[in-house]
């Protein structure tokens, strides 16, 4: 609603399950209901990023940020809640945005994309370049193959052998 004072043709999009009730609850109650669109659950979110100028991840304690990854993959800046590994992912002002605090800190992230389109595109371009750096198949997969490596490699100092591994591989 703070983005939506200064901005009334801004749209916010939700995807996702949850607490839609509650949802639907405190946009009649902020009388937004023009401004925000609750999508459910969405099968195949790029649709959803590749159509949006920036994607929010609120939550407060993001483990590795799958939504985080996808968003940036489809070159959408991604306004993230700065705690767990958000940080890591989100570089401040280089392809997103980390907020602090509450709604407030959060619409001014929003309001600081709205108003400097080119950094934004930018961002986005940026997110984009950092997916591709590290969020790829073919980057997990090398990823997975050094584990394996070391733990065969390490096995073969242990014992000297590597002939068990030998047959697998």
């Amino acid at each position: 609603s703070k983005v939506i004072q200064k901005y009334p043709k801004a749209k916010l999009i939700i995807a996702g399950g949850g607490r839609l009730k509650d949802l639907k609850t405190l946009i009649n109650k902020l009388n937004v209901n023009d401004n925000v669109f609750l999508l459910g659950e969405v099968p195949d979110p790029f649709g959803v990023f590749l159509n949006t100028d920036a994607a929010l991840m609120c939550s407060q304690n993001e483990a590795m940020g799958r939504v985080t990854a996808e968003a940036m993959g489809c070159s959408c800046p991604v306004i993230g809640f700065n705690s767990g590994a958000t940080p890591e992912l989100i570089k401040h002002g280089y392809n997103g945005l980390l907020y602090n605090g509450g709604h407030e800190d959060l619409a001014e992230c929003m309001m600081s994309m709205m108003e400097n389109p080119e950094q934004t595109r930018k961002m986005g371009e940026n997110a984009l370049q950092t997916a591709m750096d590290n969020f790829t198949v073919e980057k997990y997969s090398a990823q997975i193959l050094k584990v394996i490596e070391s733990v065969v490699n390490s096995k073969k100092d242990d014992e000297g052998t590597a002939e068990i591994y030998d047959n697998n591989i």
